[in-house]
């Protein structure tokens, strides 16, 4: 599978271990989102509101679905902290999240809730009728249970599309191998790659592999 981005996630390597690029199938992710970990924290708790956030303050356990295809990971961040960002020796407004992510549940149903080859939704909660601040049970949520929501429309902060799951923690808790044939099963099952376009010029073939017109330029001799 041909992956067109200028951003590069764990499992991009995987290509090679099943015999090398195939140019046949693709997977456009361009417009892919950079996020850090705790920027998905910080989209996790937003309901509480910022002005209430402290530093002491305790977190629940929160839920997000990360979807690849046909199949979906329900994933926990747990152990959520909060820190005042300083800078100066002085503090912030801003705040910095920490927690570790774990792998609850997977589920492989055949079916694809927002519409598009990677996708991370975190307003879980809303889909089985929960109060703002009631604790999430995972062990009674299933995909099943979305059929009635639509995945695939806006809902701001709380869908990412196509993001780097390297940059925000996840790929310490999936294993490329297995997020890589997710991604090749939907893209050859659903053909989404025929409208792909795919650039043929130098200037395209630089912008697809992360390098831009400054890239290349000789060094100013001193």
């Amino acid at each position: 599978m041909l992956i067109i981005d200028k951003n590069r996630d764990f499992y991009d390597h995987v290509c090679h271990a099943f015999g090398g690029i195939d140019k046949s199938i693709v997977l456009d992710r361009r417009g892919s989102v950079k996020i850090s970990s705790s920027q998905l924290i910080e989209r996790m708790v937003d309901r509480y509101g910022r002005g209430w956030i402290t530093r002491k303050m305790q977190f629940a356990d929160e839920h997000f679905l990360l979807e690849v295809g046909f199949t979906q990971w329900l994933l926990v961040a747990h152990d959520i902290r909060a820190k005042q960002i300083k800078v100066g020796g002085f503090a912030t407004n801003d705040m910095e999240f920490t927690g570790k992510f774990e792998v609850e549940r997977r589920f492989d149903e055949s079916v694809n809730l927002a519409g598009v080859p990677i996708s991370i939704r975190l307003d879980l909660r809303r889909h089985r009728n929960y109060y703002k601040f009631s604790p999430f049970q995972p062990e009674y949520w299933d995909v099943r249970s979305t059929r009635d929501f639509d995945f695939s429309r806006e809902q701001g902060r709380q869908r990412i599309v196509s993001p780097i799951l390297m940059e925000c923690g996840l790929a310490k808790v999936l294993d490329p191998i297995e997020v890589y044939k997710a991604l090749l099963n939907y893209i050859t099952a659903t053909r989404a790659d025929k409208a792909v376009d795919i650039g043929t010029t130098d200037l395209e073939k630089a912008n697809n592999h992360g390098f831009d017109e400054l890239s290349f330029r000789h060094p100013t001799k001193l």
